[in-house]
């Protein structure tokens, strides 16, 4: 599948990974823009995919590495250390864990958990809030884990390696 969709002229993706998120069902797309070669004071955008209008996602000041909840509803971000979610609706940020320095990507999985990787290993975190518990450190050697992502049926996952020496495998 293809997919083309115009931000507009004073518009443009961050050339990171992690700087979009499109939606379970491909309704809604979630991103962080950039501008003249900066950051917009690192704010999420959403656009639904069947309108031309993009609208700023409010309380979301200083968000990184957005996704979506498995159904669609609610936006996952990182901020200052700390995963939160607000839903696609609007409403206020909520809180959900204090995170160790560094995470680096997440992943909502329809078993009700998130797993957020990063220097620290991975973590999972219970979506309705609660303390990080470690799924997996990183070993002698490695750097990070970035960008987990669940796969179908929940019982397994991806994720990027960063090496000390600076590759990366998946």
């Amino acid at each position: 599948m293809r997919l083309d969709v115009d931000l507009g002229l004073e518009v443009a993706l961050p050339p990171s990974a992690g700087s979009l998120a499109l939606s379970p069902d491909g309704n809604r797309l979630v991103y962080l823009s950039e501008h003249g070669g900066r950051l917009l004071a690192e704010r999420l955008y959403m656009r639904r995919l069947d309108q031309a209008k993009t609208s700023e996602i409010r309380g979301a000041e200083g968000a990184f590495f957005p996704f979506f909840s498995p159904d669609g509803q609610w936006v996952g971000f990182s901020r200052a250390n700390k995963l939160n979610k607000i839903s696609v609706e609007g409403g206020a940020v909520i809180p959900l864990a204090d995170l160790p320095s560094g995470s680096s990507g997440e992943s909502w999985g329809s078993d009700g958990n998130i797993i957020v990787g990063g220097a620290f290993g991975l973590m999972r975190v219970p979506a309705s809030g609660g303390a990080p518990t470690k799924v997996l450190d990183v070993a002698p050697g490695e750097n990070s884990f970035w960008f987990p992502q669940i796969l179908p049926g929940g019982k397994a996952f991806l994720f990027s390696t960063v090496y000390n020496n600076g590759t990366t495998s998946s």
